[in-house]
Formats: C-alpha cells, sequence, structure tokens
C-alpha cells in the first residue's frame, strides 16, 4: 500500500468493518502508523457491523487507540449488513453463534450516518 501524506489534510475519516468483533488490520496499522499526526487533524471515525446499541459503543470503542477516541469529532456506528446467501459455512456458523439467527439482515443506520457527516462538514 502507498503511503498517504496525512500533513495535507484538515479532516481525516477512518473507518472499516467489524469482523468477529474486530476492525480490519489495516485500518488499526493504519491508525497506530499515525497516531501522532491523526492527534492533531479533525478526525471521524466509523465502524460497519450488524451489532448495535451497546455492542456497537464497545465495538467502536475498542476499534480505535484510545488517544484517537478523545480526540474524534465524530465517532459512529454505521450498521452493517449480514447476506448469508455470500457467507461460507463457517462464516454463517460463527454469525449464528453471535446473532441467534441463520437468516440475513441489514441494520443500516442511516441517522447515524447523516449524524457522522454532518458533524464532519462542521468540524
Amino acid at each position: 500500500m502507498e503511503a498517504i501524506d496525512l500533513l495535507g489534510y484538515d479532516k481525516v475519516i477512518i473507518g472499516g468493518s467489524i469482523y468477529a468483533g474486530k476492525i480490519r488490520k489495516p485500518a488499526m496499522r493504519f491508525c497506530s502508523d499515525n497516531l501522532d499526526i491523526l492527534k492533531n487533524k479533525k478526525l471521524g471515525l466509523f465502524i460497519c457491523g450488524i451489532a448495535d446499541g451497546d455492542d456497537a459503543r464497545k465495538q467502536l470503542e475498542s476499534a480505535f487507540p484510545k488517544e484517537l477516541l478523545a480526540v474524534a469529532v465524530a465517532k459512529e456506528s454505521f450498521g452493517g449488513e449480514c447476506n448469508y446467501d455470500k457467507m461460507n459455512f463457517m462464516e454463517r456458523f460463527i454469525l449464528k453463534k453471535i446473532t441467534g439467527s441463520n437468516v440475513s439482515q441489514s441494520r443500516i443506520a442511516e441517522d447515524n450516518i447523516t449524524r457522522f457527516a454532518n458533524q464532519m462538514k462542521n468540524a
């Protein structure tokens, strides 16, 4: 992956999908590698995942370094979608254990997305 020069940006948005309870490694690595620069930006952090309520909040809080969560101007869970038809057997098995359901679900949190966009726009 090509290095990104963050010094030319005032605002930075970082997010990713939650898989097995954790954000994808490239997003976490990017945050760790650029922690000092990101702490001085108008920062937005988001996750995408099927969890909602307290579970989504806990996933968001564990997805990013605490130093970035403390300075972020916007933090949200955008919700997510599970399409069982596109999953392999093991993914379906794990998701059924986590969600208690074996039916495809869509929980896109449009209000959260709009709130996040407005917070970043006004930052």
